[in-house]
């Protein structure tokens, strides 16, 4: 092919250089004059065919799914996107060096297109001027202080927050609350995707790929629960691509980049969708990335690609979606009509299989490239046990750090598998809260070039859609500055702690102690997830009190069903108090916290959990489901109790501390979690 190409490219010089030959010797009669326009007509015809074959020749491995036509269409949009990617990165390189002007600018501009509404002429945003008058004339504002206006936008009711009535009410997890509706106006798709989406999708391809690739994607995506508002607002999440506001929009450039066909998004059940994603993206030898929104799910998906490779390798070697799974006639019929018989593949798949799972990744598809999807916070136990076991060759990166509510960072450092962002000042006003001012009603903030290096904030935001000095309840901690802009890592959600005696463990710090005890004291056992509450869940699931004293109570779920010695959980509360000792001091005082009681959940228990997380919550989808760190629900307490793997191993240790029984009776310690019925 490169032959082929260089062949064009000499063509095209010969008959430039001819064209010029005629036109220098002057012979310009009706004859010749026509020859130098053909031969330079086709001398630029050929040099720019020349050019882009050359240009084309970069483009390493090919997706086996593309047609001739899909290579050349690829290929096209490819150079399309990477050139409006090319303007979107130099404007954000220009942020860098030029923060507090573009800040500025990005607020002065909200407030001014959004001045005539009803929220904008309440809240005097005309008189706004700067940065100084917003803050002092706008206060610092939490989900509440919208709440009535959403009502009468979902209502229908136009130019309450935004001109005119919102392109989708998006829907929020609800990981620490309830889940909540933001409103997005028109421009929100447009400048999510050109100044977020585009620049984060090209930084993995010059990062990973040389910036070249005709590769397809495994997409991991659920299905996405759409529904209209009383004014005919659609409602879902807006993490669901690659549909968008409740109805399709898979574009043609989808269906060349994705592995899984249109039909394949349809399946509303999640075991079934997931396999569908594999099956197909299986078909793809030369496949470039996996992406998904959470290191969950890319988990879940190698889960169950071990359990059920064989059904997937025979569904392979039929060009067939399996009879069993409980697929819609039509979703069936169409997925189908997109599958030929493999069996040259099926036997490769096989036999890479049946050597195991360490690595697998890499030796079913050796030219992947990346695996996109958060990879920090509640997710780091995921991240961990994939690289530990299915993707140890294979580069696991976070591209982005946003929210449904705003658009947070970006990570310009993907050679470094550790996630840190930079902010995103294009589209999103950014103050900051002292960590330890964060259980004030309205604390100072700091702007984004006054916060410094090495110290905790939580994120107070105002970006494109209207929300105003809102805090997203996110912790940071700022690393560093890229010029002008800071840089910083995800620390945790301000919901996310335990807190029985003033000792308020983190999500981040409760992580670090379980990863270094599977680490050093569990002889390297995987830990898939966990959760923790404090032991007033078990009080009210029985409905009494008997313990006297607080404690936590964890719940873990460890990769393969690995079990715990009782001495090997006691080591959680050990490590815990070298990396807390304020946890420490509490734990020695023989009146304020007692030892914890640590159980081991079944296998699949979390993702079973992630399922009924997702069936209580209204338009919610499993792309957005993250497990909560803290349980505050007493029927999630008594679910997760039904998951212990041994009930007899569900008691701690003898403590030395006295208890009281419910009528006072003081007694030792026999039991420490209560028998549940």
């Amino acid at each position: 092919m490169g032959l082929c190409f260089g062949w064009s490219l000499l063509l095209g010089i010969v008959c430039l250089a001819s064209s010029c030959h005629l036109l220098l010797r002057g012979t310009l009669s009706s004859c010749t004059g026509v020859q130098w326009i053909l031969s330079g007509f086709g001398g630029s015809l050929s040099l720019l065919l020349g050019i882009i074959s050359l240009d084309f020749n970069r483009y390493g491995p090919i997706s086996v799914l593309h047609s001739g036509t899909d290579v050349v269409i690829h290929y096209l949009l490819s150079r399309f996107f990477s050139t409006l990617s090319f303007f979107s990165e130099r404007k954000l390189k220009v942020a860098y060096k030029n923060l507090r002007q573009v800040q500025t600018d990005f607020l002065l501009a909200r407030l001014k297109a959004n001045a005539n509404t009803d929220y904008g002429r309440k809240h005097s945003f005309a008189k706004i001027k700067s940065i100084k008058d917003f803050v002092q004339m706008h206060p610092i504002t939490t989900f509440n202080h919208y709440k009535d206006y959403i009502e009468r936008v979902e209502g229908g009711e136009a130019d309450v927050m935004i001109p005119g009535l919102p392109v989708l009410l998006a829907l929020t997890t609800g990981t620490t609350g309830a889940s909540k509706l933001i409103p997005f106006p028109k421009e929100h798709p447009r400048e999510m995707f050109l100044k977020q989406m585009l620049i984060t999708d090209q930084k993995i391809k010059k990062v990973h790929s040389n910036g070249h690739s005709l590769q397809r994607t495994l997409d991991l995506k659920y299905y996405t629960r759409w529904d209209k508002s009383k004014g005919g607002i659609p409602i879902g999440q807006f993490t669901g691509t690659p549909t968008a506001y409740g109805k399709s929009n898979i574009t043609s450039a989808m269906r060349l980049t994705v592995t899984s066909p249109p039909a394949a998004f349809e399946i509303k059940t999640d075991q079934e969708i997931i396999y569908v994603h594999l099956l197909c993206a299986l078909r793809d030898k030369n496949l470039g990335r996996i992406e998904a929104c959470f290191a969950v799910t890319v988990y879940y998906s190698f889960v169950l690609l071990e359990k059920r490779w064989q059904e997937l390798v025979n569904d392979i070697k039929l060009g067939r979606v399996n009879p069993e799974l409980d697929i819609d006639d039509r979703i069936r019929n169409e997925l189908n009509s997109h599958l030929v018989p493999m069996p040259h593949r099926a036997r490769e798949l096989a036999a890479e299989f049946s050597r195991g799972f360490s690595s697998i990744s890499q030796r079913i598809w050796p030219h992947l490239n990346a695996i996109a999807c958060a990879t920090g916070g509640s997710f780091a136990a995921y991240y961990t046990t994939l690289k530990q076991k299915y993707c140890q060759c294979t580069p696991v990166v976070s591209p982005g750090f946003m929210s449904s509510e705003v658009v947070i960072g970006t990570n310009l450092w993907l050679e470094s598998e550790k996630p840190e962002f930079i902010i995103n000042s294009l589209v999103t006003f950014f103050e900051f809260v002292p960590v330890e001012n964060v259980d004030q009603d309205q604390p100072e903030t700091k702007l984004a070039y006054q916060v410094e290096v090495g110290k905790e904030y939580e994120l107070v935001t105002t970006g494109i859609t209207p929300l105003y000095r809102y805090r997203l309840g996110d912790v940071v901690k700022i690393v560093r500055f890229h010029k002008q802009t800071p840089v910083f890592e995800f620390v945790g959600r301000i919901g996310q702690l335990i807190n029985l005696r003033g000792e308020k463990t983190s999500e981040t710090c409760l992580t670090k102690v379980l990863a270094k005890c599977a680490q050093v004291h569990w002889g390297g056992k995987k830990l898939v997830d966990y959760t923790c509450s404090s032991s007033i869940l078990a009080d009210q699931l029985n409905g009494k009190a008997v313990n006297l004293l607080p404690f936590y109570i964890i719940f873990l779920e460890l990769d393969n069903g690995e079990t715990l010695t009782e001495k090997e959980k006691k080591k959680v509360d050990e490590v815990l108090c070298d990396e807390s000792p304020v946890y420490a001091i509490n734990l020695q005082d023989e009146h304020s916290i007692d030892n914890m009681s640590v159980h081991l959940v079944e296998q699949g228990s979390f993702q079973k959990f992630r399922s009924r997380i997702c069936m209580n919550r209204k338009h919610v989808s499993m792309n957005q489901i993250k497990i909560p760190r803290v349980l505050k629900n007493v029927d999630d307490f008594g679910f997760l109790m039904d998951q212990v793997a041994n009930k007899v191993t569900c008691r701690a240790q003898p403590s030395n501390k006295l208890r009281f029984d419910a009528n006072n009776n003081e007694k030792g310690y026999i039991d420490k979690l209560l028998t549940f019925s």
